[in-house]
This record gives structure tokens, sequence and C-alpha cells, in this order.
């Protein structure tokens, strides 16, 4: 189901790879300022990706923050990317089996911020996949450039393993 009331904060990004559209959907700026901040935050961290699924979530949040916005732990406690999201996060067996199903996280999100979510899979050949979430209301490169009132299909091996508030 595809949204048309307007009662969230994600806006419709535009590009090919989930980081640059989830950041985009949380900021609201450009695709062209979105990709350059993304390769900003590479490059601090010595990384020069040649594609953008190539960057990670930590990439990715620096972007938000070098755009304007502020990050913080679903708890409201402030984080700074480069201190607090790992280059390489790893997640180990148990903590992927307590993570949420990308569905249910979704279902049973109560936040009132938006936030920026990256979920992985077990399966092999899937890649990590970053996401915007306000409310109930879903936002990636797959929702062909309308905010979403579900989470689309191709996402039911993936879990939430990090997420961060983004204000």
């Amino acid at each position: 189901m595809d949204d048309t009331s307007q009662s969230h904060r994600l806006k419709a990004a535009d590009g090919a790879s989930c980081g640059p559209v989830a950041v985009g959907s949380v900021t609201g700026n450009s695709r062209e300022e979105v990709e350059d901040a993304i390769l900003k935050a590479a490059q601090e961290d010595r990384e020069n990706p040649q594609h953008f699924n190539d960057t990670s979530f930590r990439h990715q949040a620096r972007a938000v923050e070098r755009l304007g916005r502020k990050l913080f732990k679903r708890d409201g406690t402030p984080i700074d990317a480069r201190r607090d999201i790992p280059r390489d996060m790893q997640i180990t067996p148990s903590e992927f089996d307590r993570a949420p199903a990308v569905d249910n996280f979704f279902q049973t999100n109560q936040s009132e911020d938006v936030l920026l979510c990256l979920a992985c899979s077990r399966e092999a050949g899937k890649d990590p996949h970053t996401f915007a979430v306000h409310r109930r209301y879903y936002y990636d490169n797959n929702s062909a450039g309308v905010v979403k009132t579900s989470v689309p299909d191709g996402l039911e091996a993936y879990r939430v393993v990090k997420v961060v508030a983004v204000r």
C-alpha cells in the first residue's frame, strides 16, 4: 500500500543504491548532496568505494551528520557516527537471531523519530540493506518513488541489526 496522507517526515529520494536513497529520505537532501556526503564520509575512513553498494552503514550515518542532522540511539542518547558506529560491524549469530525481522520491526515501531535502519540476511549473495522508517511509513530504493505503508517483498530473510534516530 502506498502513502497518500503525508503524515510522515520521509522524503521520496532518487537513486539506485539503498544507502544513498535512505540517507536522502531521512534528510531531504538532493541525490548529489547525499552522494557527495557519503563519499566524503568514506574518505574520512581512508576508503574510496567504487560503487555506493560498497559504502558502509557508518558512512551513510556519517553522511546524515554531514548534512546537518544529529544521530541518536533509540533511547534518545546522542551518538557520533565516527565514534559509535564501527566501520565493519560484525553481527554474531546470537545477535542476528535476537534481531527482529524487517516486517516485525516495522509493524511494532513506536518511535516518533525518523529512523535510518540497517538489515542483514544470512542468505548467500544478499547484501546488507539500508532503509528509512517514520512511524508506519517505509522508504527504500525499491519504493518506486513513493513512501510506503508496508514493507516491500524480498526482505523476508532480513533482520534489523542497527537503527539510529535522525533529528
